[in-house]
């Protein structure tokens, strides 16, 4: 193994930690990590990451988690794979802020903050977009249909008149793309 791999695990093994008790997702959290480390020139173009099996063993989580994350990250532009040879960060990377599409219900002091919070939360790598569907379905609809699919939904949902409509037009969206904030939704998957 080069130096340079063993600098690389080194960071991943001793310096990268996953906190279990974050309400960020592990995969995401490793997401977030492996896209500051290379903004910050941390991990450079070429270097090898880490094997999945490495990093699940290491964090104590699924494979399926560490492979989510790796596969955010290709469709990212940041890390790209070669068959036998494991995962690297990509030689022409893309280094494009990722997408939150923030839905409320109205508009009103308290959703400010709660918009502030989010915004200080998320850090400087994400650009959020914050729309009002005013407890209009059909408006909820088309904002959602107007984003690209590389954009994840976060959505604050509220009692309202027309709910049933809200939650079909919440089903059609990605559910590994949703998260919601302040509502369980029992029939809701993702």
């Amino acid at each position: 193994m080069s130096q340079t791999n063993k600098n690389i695990n080194t960071w991943f093994m001793d310096v990268f930690s996953i906190e279990k008790t974050s309400p960020t997702p592990t995969y995401q959290q490793l997401v977030n990590v492996v896209s500051s480390a290379v903004k910050e020139n941390i991990l450079k173009q070429g270097d090898r990451l880490p094997s999945i099996n490495q990093l699940s063993a290491h964090y104590q989580v699924s494979r399926a988690t560490i492979e989510k994350a790796l596969e955010n990250l290709k469709k990212r532009g940041i890390v790209q794979s070669a068959p036998y040879k494991g995962f690297f960060v990509a030689e022409n990377l893309r280094l494009e802020k990722h997408k939150i599409l923030l839905l409320f219900n109205n508009q009103g002091s308290v959703n400010d903050l709660i918009y502030k919070s989010f915004l200080r939360r998320v850090g400087s790598n994400v650009q959020v977009d914050c729309l009002v569907y005013n407890n209009n379905a059909g408006l909820f609809n088309h904002m959602a249909k107007m984003k690209s699919c590389d954009t994840d939904f976060v959505v604050i949902p509220q009692i309202a008149d027309d709910f049933e409509n809200l939650f079909n037009n919440i089903m059609n969206l990605p559910g590994e793309k949703l998260s919601m904030l302040e509502k369980y939704v029992e029939k809701l998957s993702g």
